[in-house]
């Protein structure tokens, strides 16, 4: 389990360099995060190790503060890899994550210049996978 700190990331100072121009604080809203996450391992035989994990993480912002240039929501994550002593000195690895994230809507007001952006990232996900080698000298 795990907590962030986001809210304090959301206040940005802006500075100009002038005597009579005052500095300008810009919060984007983002809210503190948490995470929990669970995993096991089990080691079917002498050579192999397989694992598995879920995790979640909340979001740093809600629905109406969600921008084009963050668009960031909850995540689940699952996860399954796998391990082959090739011999007492190398281990090869797999391992394959999803991240999920689901639908994001946005609806962000961007000024009387730039206008508005409505739409929603539907059904968003990333897919990670990864190889490795582990070699004992």
């Amino acid at each position: 389990a795990g907590w962030q700190d986001w809210s304090s990331f959301g206040r940005v100072d802006v500075g100009i360099s002038s005597v009579d121009s005052p500095d300008i604080t810009v919060d984007i809203n983002t809210k503190d995060t948490w995470h929990v996450s669970a995993g096991l391992q089990h080691k079917f035989s002498p050579d192999w190790l397989l694992s598995t994990g879920l995790a979640y993480d909340s979001s740093m912002f809600d629905d109406e503060d969600r921008t084009v240039t963050i668009p960031i929501g909850e995540v689940w994550r699952w996860g399954l890899g796998a391990q082959y002593a090739w011999n007492s000195d190398v281990t090869l690895g797999v391992a394959y994550e999803l991240a999920y994230a689901g639908n994001l809507p946005v609806d962000q007001e961007r000024g009387p210049l730039a206008g508005r952006i409505a739409g929603e990232y539907g059904d968003t996900a990333l897919h990670y996978l990864a190889c490795s080698v582990q070699w004992k000298l």
